[in-house]
């Protein structure tokens, strides 16, 4: 490694171009690096959610917390992009409590389809059987990425903050949903712990959330271009709202990561 970052200092002091391959070889591990450091922290999430499922959602404000610290949850899915190949849907996710509105913790998880049917629709179709029905009227996206499936999710989401802000579930199954969400860790202190690398936990003055367009997963340099393009157009308020576009170009897709909308 060392040895790597001398050929490459010396030759930029020698004004010629570092070679490609090292160049190459020093992103690889920065990259490695960032893959570690995200498992980690998302492990801890994990393992905070599992063994101790009750003060998880009482730090968030979820469960049987205090009447004066409960906050409420919600869940909005804004649009989608491609990232690597596959159709990645933003998830915007905020506590506030309910008498502050202008104090919201807001925060952006991406999941794919396949993803979001067996974290979330499985998980509670499987804890809530006949009590299912509370989804009747906002059933989740088909399978294929048909058209509708951008609304069917917008929806059924919705549905999802309802329930587990009215108690819904047991506490093992909504700590593994927030877990799921990717929400923050909080400590007893109020101090949000961030709990995955790629995920931007803000206190906001007003609801707004800003677009957050880092990666779940580390992205080559040409990709990386791409990002810092979305970026921008998400920080001037262009990025789309569901059911209103596609952001970016989304080719036909034979498996269930694509989306019609």
């Amino acid at each position: 490694m060392a040895h790597a970052a001398a050929a490459v200092t010396g030759a930029r002091r020698a004004g010629r171009r570092p070679n490609a391959g090292v160049s190459n070889w020093l992103q690889e591990q920065k990259l490695e690096r960032f893959r570690r450091e995200i498992a980690v922290k998302e492990k801890k999430r994990s393992d905070f959610a599992r063994e101790n499922p009750e003060k998880f959602l009482v730090n968030l404000g979820l469960g049987d917390c205090l009447a004066a610290s409960r906050r409420r949850l919600s869940i909005t899915v804004t649009g989608h992009v491609e990232e690597r190949g596959n159709t990645v849907y933003s998830i915007r996710c905020g506590l506030h409590v309910p008498d502050n509105e202008k104090k919201m913790l807001t925060w952006v998880c991406k999941h794919r389809l396949c993803e979001m049917r067996e974290q979330f629709n499985d998980v509670v179709m499987k804890a809530l059987d006949t009590e299912y029905a509370a989804f009747d009227e906002t059933p989740f996206a088909l399978r294929g990425g048909l058209p509708g499936t951008t609304a069917r999710l917008v929806a059924w989401f919705e549905t999802l903050a309802k329930v587990i802000n009215a108690g819904g579930f047991s506490h093992q199954i909504a700590a593994q949903l927030m877990n799921s969400l990717q929400g923050p860790i909080i400590s007893e202190g109020g101090e949000v712990v961030a709990a995955a690398a790629p995920v931007n936990y803000e206190f906001r003055p007003t609801p707004v959330l800003r677009f957050d367009p880092i990666p779940r997963q580390p992205t080559s340099p040409s990709a990386a271009g791409n990002l810092s393009s979305a970026a921008q157009n998400s920080q001037l308020g262009r990025e789309q709202p569901a059911d209103e576009g596609i952001i970016g170009e989304v080719p036909p897709e034979s498996d269930e990561s694509g989306d019609g909308h």
